[in-house]
């Protein structure tokens, strides 16, 4: 996979259940994270590209690309995130 076609791919539009379900997690977060939940809704409202949907999960998982699960069980939202990243590379 070229550079090129790596950054292209984070122009693609995500599945709008991908965007429904980081939202309701933002929603979820302590009233000490509003500023960053607040500038992540914004990024989001410009545009809700793959690129933009790794950069609000890493800001708000803290350095992690992935949303950690609550509990032991994998979540069906963690899978589908995690299938989404696997989609991109093989593109």
């Amino acid at each position: 996979m070229s550079l090129k076609s790596i950054l292209d791919s984070w122009d693609k539009p995500v599945n709008p259940d991908v965007v429904k379900e980081i939202i309701t997690y933002m929603k979820n977060m302590p009233s000490e994270h509003e500023n960053l939940v607040i500038q992540c809704a914004e990024h989001m409202e410009k545009t809700q590209s793959l690129g933009a949907v790794l950069a609000v999960v890493h800001a708000l998982n803290g350095s992690e690309f992935l949303l950690k699960c609550i509990g032991n069980e994998e979540d069906e939202f963690t899978r589908e995130f995690g299938q989404l990243l696997c989609d991109t590379k093989q593109d």
